[in-house]
Parts: C-alpha cells; sequence; structure tokens
C-alpha cells in the first residue's frame, strides 16, 4: 500500500527527445500544425465572438472570443509538443516496446 503522495510516473511509448524540456525549447519546437492549430482556433473564437454579440456589444465580444480562443490553443499546442518531446505522443520516431520504456524510466 503507498502513500499519498507516491504517484506512478507514465511510461513514455515513444523514443524521448527531452525528459523535462524547458519552456524555450517547447515553444521552439512547434511545427506548422501547431501554428495552424492556433490560427484556427482563435479564428473560431471571433467569429463566435462576433455571432453571438449585439451591436453594442459587438468589438468586445470579438476581442474575448478572439482572446479565449487564442488562449485554448495555445496551451493545446504547448502541451501537445511537451508530450512529443517527453515522448508521451507520437513523435516521428517509431514506437519503441514497452519493456525498453520501463528500462528507461529504470534509469
Amino acid at each position: 500500500m503507498g502513500r499519498i503522495t507516491e504517484w506512478e510516473r507514465p511510461v513514455p511509448r515513444y523514443p524521448v527527445i527531452d525528459p523535462n524540456p524547458t519552456p524555450g525549447k517547447v515553444w521552439s519546437s512547434l511545427d506548422l500544425s501547431e501554428y495552424g492549430r492556433i490560427v484556427l482556433l482563435t479564428s473560431i473564437g471571433c467569429i463566435i465572438g462576433l455571432t453571438s454579440a449585439t451591436r453594442t456589444t459587438r468589438t468586445s465580444s470579438v476581442f474575448m472570443g478572439g482572446l479565449s480562443g487564442f488562449w485554448g490553443s495555445t496551451t493545446w499546442a504547448y502541451m501537445s509538443t511537451r508530450n512529443k518531446l517527453r515522448g508521451m505522443k507520437d513523435n516521428g520516431l517509431g514506437r519503441i516496446p514497452i519493456e525498453i520504456a520501463h528500462q528507461q524510466m529504470s534509469k
């Protein structure tokens, strides 16, 4: 029986590029699909803000919708890229067997 403070670290199923990437490395590793996701979701937020507003609140609704879309999409892109660097998501380097992944985690 474990203590409350103990938790099991997830095992990376893909090759680990950097086990603990810095924010600068994560931001420099964003690829074109993540930039596209940021632009698309920011645009969708602006459109929702435009269509859901009245005439007097249209500008602030577009701003808040765009800001919400930008915030959410950059958070999503950051986490996705960080998980690729940590080996938790497909990073284009192939999948490794689970036994090797457990050996890497025990080092």
